[in-house]
């Protein structure tokens, strides 16, 4: 079983990462070819169900060319919820979507409850080079040392 402890130090690594990552965009920056032939390299979006629960809202920034990591906060009706998660993306504007993640939750029901849930997402991701709307749908099931939940979301966003 995962105490507490280690949750809350796992959260905290996967945070400063992040922040290291946003702050230092330099170093993973793309390349100047990658950059001219897709600008769009950050989106914004609501997913509903999926990788973050009941809805989330998130940040997605594309870190190679076909890798794309995800951040963001949700609501689970009982409490909210952090996921994070990087995903394989293939090319053109209609792109299948093959990635893993974790959603960290805090929950407040009979007590408090904090824990971390492995994720995945198998999908379709509609987002064009040069940016503007976003869309996604696909399976997102959730692991934990419970077992597996099947689980499916639908976003929609805006790339630039």
């Amino acid at each position: 079983m995962i105490s507490v402890r280690s949750l809350s130090t796992t959260v905290i690594i996967t945070l400063v990462l992040t922040v290291i990552m946003a702050c230092h965009g330099e170093s993973f920056a793309l390349d100047d070819e990658l950059q001219h032939k897709s600008p769009a390299a950050n989106a914004v979006y609501t997913e509903m169900f999926g990788q973050g629960g009941l809805l989330s809202i998130n940040y997605d920034r594309l870190v190679a060319p076909n890798m794309s990591f995800h951040i963001g906060i949700s609501t689970l009706l009982i409490g909210y919820g952090v996921p994070v998660g990087l995903s394989y993306l293939t090319s053109g504007n209609n792109k299948f979507e093959i990635g893993a993640g974790a959603l960290y939750a805090d929950i407040d029901f009979i007590g408090k409850t904090r824990g971390i849930a492995g994720s995945a997402v198998l999908g379709y991701r509609h987002q064009r080079d040069e940016g503007g709307f976003l869309f996604r749908a696909g399976f997102t099931p959730f692991f934990s040392t419970s077992g597996v939940f099947p689980f499916g979301g639908i976003s929609f966003g805006y790339s630039f």
